[in-house]
């Protein structure tokens, strides 16, 4: 028990500094749109949005190094430096006791509330939009484009992809009249590439986490988030069907009809249309210095977590839980 309050502790303090980070650096809005691939402008988009989640993960493993390494070579004892023996220490060789005092429970029990409470809102207003989606889908008809594919009868111009286990790709009459055979086959390959690439299963993950962090900081995150992923399905629809300029004119096409959002999904207007008309008609050149960064900024944090971050954690664990 006195392991399990230290490790909740310090992700909530590790993740609170994280989020404040978050909060005043703004990251979403220093994020390029049209420079590198869509692959790295998601992966370093993603980065900052779960960082509330993978970099306490990483400090907090990184404090545990010490306390193994001393394990291992069995000639020091690394926590009779800081904090004595009574110290709620990261540690496999010195667990550390349980607090008993009244305001620890009181503390720990808001905090699962809390946590419950989101986690049960969020999955009823997913639920929800899934059951919506389900409705669309009964009221839809069966086309002669696949069994992934329904329409609606509406003159409303729609083209998404919803799901709840399985995908399908909804398309409105009122927009397979007023498109040419060649587009809307570019259409279709565009939502097809987004039922390969899992994007409902993924973007629920991305709404979880957005749903954590301050919504100025999310909506700019996932901004680039959705304008990568239409990206990548606009040069899989180009591949598929046709040229990137066509894709370019299907794009305008479906863009001047207005299409409507009937639901939770992925719709094929999602994203800033002249960052990915320009990415179709000008791709930017393949380049690994976000990885390279990225892998430095990990190693940084694993060192700090295992040296002044790994004491400061314990001796600030020691004080909350006391």
């Amino acid at each position: 028990m006195g392991f399990l309050q230290t490790v909740v502790v310090s992700s909530a303090l590790v993740g609170s500094v994280v989020w404040l980070f978050l909060l005043l650096a703004k990251p979403g809005q220093r994020l390029a749109s049209t420079s590198h691939t869509p692959f790295a402008r998601q992966a370093v988009a993603r980065l900052w949005l779960y960082a509330v989640v993978w970099v306490p993960a990483l400090v907090l493993g990184a404090a545990f190094l010490p306390g193994i390494w001393a394990l291992l070579m069995q000639q020091f004892d690394h926590c009779s430096a800081h904090g004595g023996p009574h110290g709620h220490h990261l540690c496999v060789v010195h667990p550390p006791h349980a607090a008993t005092e009244p305001a620890t429970w009181i503390v720990a029990g808001a905090l699962v509330a809390a946590c419950v409470g989101f986690v049960a809102t969020f999955a009823t207003r997913v639920n929800r939009e899934f059951r919506l989606a389900r409705a669309l889908v009964s009221l839809s008809q069966p086309t002669a484009w696949g069994d992934d594919v329904r329409l609606l009868d509406g003159p409303e111009p729609v083209a998404c992809t919803v799901g709840d286990g399985r995908s399908t790709i909804l398309l409105s009459r009122g927009l397979v009249e007023q498109l040419t055979p060649k587009q809307l086959n570019i259409v279709l390959a565009h939502e097809r590439a987004h039922v390969q690439r899992l994007d409902i299963l993924t973007s629920l993950a991305d709404r979880l986490v957005c749903a954590v962090l301050p919504s100025g900081v999310s909506r700019a995150l996932m901004g680039r988030i959705v304008l990568a992923r239409e990206q990548v399905c606009d040069a899989a629809s180009a591949r598929a069907v046709g040229s990137p300029l066509d894709v370019a004119a299907a794009i305008l096409a479906v863009a001047r009809l207005g299409v409507h959002r009937p639901c939770a999904g992925h719709c094929f207007g999602d994203g800033e249309l002249e960052a990915r008309i320009h990415y179709l008609l000008t791709p930017p050149t393949s380049s690994n210095r976000w990885l390279m960064t990225a892998s430095v900024v990990m190693l940084a944090i694993v060192m700090l977590g295992a040296g002044p971050l790994h004491v400061a954690i314990e001796a600030l664990t020691t004080v909350i839980l006391h």
